[in-house]
């Protein structure tokens, strides 16, 4: 099974099997933009509860597309976000770990636009699974600029509680992702973490456009590499510091310097 590149929304529900189209003459049709956001997550983390809540709590009229395939879950829905009508693709890929997604692991961590990985706040093997995660994305995918989102679920089971919001917060920081915890039962977060994915992948889109325009318009392709080298360093020496700085005494627990940020999703 192979997710290929975005194609056009048809009548039908959509199919794993998608045709590559060319995204300026997509766009150029009219129609909405198509997101595909993948869910990746352990058995019993809520992955499935999580889209059914947001599809019954969000402020759209437009219904849930719906199309099993053997090997995962996609369903589709044409929502408003800040004006601008979306189509969000939801791909909820089976248990991590599980031979069905071992078998297209490749294809789940290569074709999202956005990937959220979700785990339990009451299963701690569930929130080392999703890190582990993390770290194969940074492998995999060729861009490091697709929005990535740590999604720490059921938190209404406070008493069963084995991550603490710090610690999920810290890795966040500490590994360039967001951070948001959210609750099914309660409708918590639950339509902040959908909306706020597209709202990170237009920041990020921005921005990436931005760099090849100005890659395009004043550097040559040496420059161009030599910049990402460098900014490729940057950011390595820039986990390395946040890793090993020195704790200040009144700093709370999974405090970094960069984790005031990395739980809202309106903003890099």
């Amino acid at each position: 099974m192979t997710i290929k590149g975005p194609r056009a929304r048809s009548a039908s529900a959509p199919s794993l099997s998608f045709d590559v189209l060319d995204l300026e003459e997509y766009h150029h049709d009219g129609r909405p933009h198509i997101i595909r956001v993948i869910l990746l997550g352990c058995s019993g983390v809520g992955k499935s509860a999580l889209i059914e809540t947001f599809d019954s709590s969000s402020d759209s009229n437009d219904e849930l597309s719906r199309e099993h395939d053997t090997n995962c879950e996609i369903y589709e829905k044409k929502i408003l976000v800040d004006n601008e009508e979306v189509v969000i693709q939801l791909v909820d890929t089976p248990p991590y770990g599980q031979e069905n997604f071992e078998e297209n692991e490749d294809s789940y961590l290569t074709a999202g636009d956005a990937y959220l990985l979700v785990y339990s706040v009451t299963d701690k093997r569930s929130f080392k699974k999703a890190c582990e995660l993390r770290f194969k994305l940074r492998r995999t995918k060729e861009t490091e600029t697709d929005p990535i989102i740590l999604v720490a679920n059921k938190t209404d089971l406070e008493r069963s509680r084995e991550i603490q919001y710090e610690e999920g917060r810290h890795f966040a920081a500490t590994f360039d992702c967001k951070h948001v915890e959210t609750s099914v039962p309660l409708s918590h977060n639950v339509d902040e973490l959908f909306l706020g994915v597209i709202r990170q992948y237009r920041l990020r889109k921005h921005v990436r456009s931005e760099d090849l325009d100005a890659n395009h318009n004043h550097e040559s392709p040496r420059r161009m590499l030599q910049k990402r080298r460098s900014s490729l360093l940057k950011r390595a020496r820039g986990m390395l510091g946040r890793l090993l700085r020195r704790k200040h005494p009144n700093e709370p627990s999974g405090y970094r310097s960069r984790s005031k940020s990395c739980h809202i999703l309106e903003v890099l």
